[in-house]
């Protein structure tokens, strides 16, 4: 079976601190517009001991990593484009390799083209990454597998009548997803459609109704050749109870029919979905109660209260919720998000409880992450940051408890170069008894800006 986990944590291990890595991937999120071209280069030396935090320990690992990357960006007043693509040269020795091995790959690109004016809008996108297995997923379960994974796909998306009384949009999407050499024998290939479509009715200007199909077929190249398609219609409403309330509500129906050694199986359930949002001076409150039904989870009722604060020199967000599934009874979900920005330095805490469902082992699993991230500026040139993040992920199977504490030093050598160094320590507890791993990096990067 596909695995699914269907409610994912937003905490991130590591909180960022340690992305140095990501210095030199253009940033074209904040292009104001134009044509614009960015070239970026990177030298990474990564050395760690028992890096996959096995039992007994794996040994030693060293790499050299040279990235190289290029993102181009076109945007006009009725168009947006953009390309982002990077490759990289590869020299490491570790535990999985036959001495030193030289590679280049890790290949990693993505497009996006809109086009929109007031009443239509077109949108096509397409991606294509290829690295190792672990790199696609921070689940604490997925830190032991080995091989490469390889991730591509295409969508389209179509809008007209966007200002009309009567609307309509259609999405189709295609995604591969390949694996190579993997050791987790629950990982297979698998192939997934998406075709979504939506008529929107408006009846006035504070009350738009909406009729929805949402259809998907999977095939999953496993020993039970699983076959799983599905099939959700729904309708509902968007409406604007005052100048700060607003409601949402979709109700439908949901089918998913498995096929597995040519037997199939049908499991039917409702959807629904309802939505309120409350603007304040200084934020917003919010409500939301989703229902959804899962091939082999059954029918799972989500319930959850948040508010955010926009603070003076930082940031609060808070939810607190309660789910229930047919299988496996009801827990306690939640999140805690506050962010400090002083003259200086900056701090991070996040804390979050979420329930999510794995279709392999079938059961379910309840995850809970925290975690610290601090920075201070030490000087026009440089800054250090600490970070500490400690995660729980409890099942019937198994209970996987992992933590982490690292330090890292930036320092801009000149205007354009920039060199990163950190260190990190993780310790990791599961069936398999105790795993540790000290390692440290130390990157140099730079990117090239240029506009024709």
């Amino acid at each position: 079976m596909v695995r699914s986990r269907t409610i994912r944590r937003n905490i991130l291990r590591g909180a960022g601190l340690l992305g140095a890595g990501l210095a030199a991937v253009p940033a074209l999120a904040q292009d104001e517009g134009g044509l614009r071209m960015v070239f970026g280069i990177e030298q990474r030396l990564d050395a760690g001991r028992n890096i996959g935090l096995e039992v007994p320990d794996e040994g030693d690992s060293i790499s050299a990593t040279t990235r190289l990357s290029f993102g181009l960006s076109d945007r006009t007043g009725l168009s947006a484009l953009e390309l982002n693509a990077s490759t990289a040269l590869v020299v490491e020795n570790t535990p999985d390799t036959d001495g030193t091995e030289i590679s280049v790959g890790r290949p990693d690109l993505a497009f996006a083209f809109t086009r929109e004016v007031p009443n239509a809008l077109v949108g096509v996108t397409a991606h294509y990454r290829e690295d190792d297995v672990d790199a696609f997923d921070d689940d604490l379960t997925e830190d032991a597998d080995e091989g490469t994974r390889t991730d591509y796909g295409a969508g389209i998306r179509l809008e007209t009548g966007r200002t009309d009384p009567l609307g309509f949009a259609a999405g189709l999407s295609h995604d591969v997803t390949e694996y190579q050499d993997v050791t987790d024998p629950d990982l297979n290939d698998i192939r997934t459609t998406r075709l979504d479509l939506e008529t929107s009715l408006r009846f006035s200007e504070v009350l738009t109704g909406r009729v929805g199909l949402a259809a998907s077929r999977a095939e999953e190249e496993d020993a039970a050749s699983t076959l799983t398609e599905s099939l959700t219609a729904s309708a509902g409403f968007d409406y604007t109870v005052s100048e700060r309330m607003t409601l949402g509500l979709s109700l439908g129906h949901t089918r998913i029919d498995t096929e597995e050694f040519g037997v199939t199986r049908r499991e039917t359930g409702p959807f629904a979905r309802l939505d309120l949002t409350y603007a304040m001076a200084n934020g917003s409150a919010t409500a939301a109660l989703a229902v959804a039904t899962d091939a082999d989870e059954g029918t799972r009722t989500t319930f959850e209260i948040g508010r955010s604060l926009e603070l003076p020199m930082g940031a609060f967000s808070a939810r607190l919720g309660v789910t229930n599934a047919d299988e496996a009874g009801t827990d306690v979900i939640g999140g805690l998000l506050w962010s400090r920005a002083l003259p200086d330095s900056r701090i991070e805490i996040g804390l979050e409880r979420s329930v999510s469902y794995d279709d392999d082992d079938d059961e379910t699993v309840v995850d809970t992450a925290f975690s610290v991230a601090w920075s201070q500026d030490v000087n026009a040139l440089s800054s250090i940051g600490l970070d500490l993040s400690y995660e729980i992920s409890d099942a019937p199977s198994e209970r996987v408890e992992e933590t982490g504490i690292g330090a890292t030093w930036r320092y801009s050598l000149t205007p354009d170069w920039r060199l990163d160094t950190g260190v990190r320590y993780r310790v990791r507890d599961d069936l398999d008894g105790r795993a540790e791993s000290p390692s440290a990096f130390v990157a140099v990067s730079r990117s090239f800006d240029f506009r024709p």
